[in-house]
């Protein structure tokens, strides 16, 4: 399970620059990885820069 943590609302779209926070966890809730107390994940939405399933989670988000 992936858990966006969302201070403010935004649009995200084909080349749109995001930046996160994330939490995940696996089926037992035991948390795998997380940037909470971290810098934040930016990337350019679209191009294929994060997983393909995740892209398009966030897609419209």
């Amino acid at each position: 399970m992936f858990t966006i943590l969302k201070k403010a609302r935004m649009k995200i779209g084909t080349h749109a620059v995001v930046s996160m926070h994330y939490v995940l966890r696996d089926d037992a809730g035991e948390e795998i990885d997380s940037l909470t107390g971290q810098d934040p994940l930016t990337y350019l939405h679209g191009p294929g820069h994060l997983i393909p399933g995740l892209e398009r989670k966030l897609e419209g988000e």
